[in-house]
């Protein structure tokens, strides 16, 4: 996608979801319970980071195509619903 193409999407789908790198380490650690990430400092930062953008261009392809459940805001339970599938499908 083209930084205009990228740009009008943002007009034409303004979606106020922007997910944090730390929202994605929170889940991460949620999920892993006592168990200790095998990534620390710089590397889990980075992670977190690409988790985030990925999640992100997902959560604007689904306003796009309409896939939005009917509804122009996405919950936070969509959210953590899309950042699970999301770490599930990066871990696969």
């Amino acid at each position: 996608m083209s930084e205009e193409d990228r740009k009008k999407t943002f007009e034409e789908h303004p979606l106020t979801v922007h997910i944090q790198p730390s929202t994605v380490k929170a889940l991460l650690e949620d999920a892993i319970g006592d168990r200790q990430l095998g990534v620390q400092g710089d590397a889990l930062n980075l992670f977190t980071t690409l988790i985030a953008t990925f999640t992100h261009e997902v959560l604007m392809r689904s306003a796009m195509s309409g896939a939005n459940l009917g509804r122009k805001r996405i919950t936070d339970d969509d959210l953590r619903r899309i950042l699970a599938q999301t770490l599930i499908d990066l871990c696969i």
